[in-house]
């Protein structure tokens, strides 16, 4: 992995997160990229591993990368019932706020590997 100290992105906090808009363009997002629920923990473990610069915490501070395997549990069954969508609207059956850092590594997944797609959130 080559590092690069000036290249860095933020885990977004609890707060944002929670943002009932943010948190449906993310998971709207996340369905789109038609991963299976498995393979998520590869695509995410693979843009945190390899990313060449810094992860660094809601406040700045820089931070090791998480160990994907320990945040999410080894089925991923918890990115089954994210990824459910209401059949009558359209929007997320659930809203799976109880596991913030497993959010904060989805939107960390895209800010690495989607930014055009990232930007977009907030808005």
């Amino acid at each position: 992995m080559n590092h690069n100290p000036k290249l860095s992105i933020s885990l977004l906090s609890i707060e944002r997160l929670s943002n009932a808009h943010y948190y449906r363009r993310l998971w709207l997002a996340a369905v789109n990229q038609r991963i299976s629920r498995r393979e998520w923990l590869n695509e995410i473990a693979e843009a945190l591993y390899f990313y060449p610069g810094t992860l660094r915490a809601p406040d700045g501070r820089p931070i090791p990368v998480p160990e994907v395997d320990k945040v999410f549990d080894s089925e991923n069954r918890w990115m089954s019932y994210y990824l459910e969508s209401d059949p009558s609207t359209s929007e997320p059956r659930r809203y799976c706020l109880r596991s913030p850092a497993r959010l904060q590594l989805i939107d960390a997944y895209f800010q690495i590997k989607h930014p055009q797609i990232w930007r977009h959130f907030g808005r």
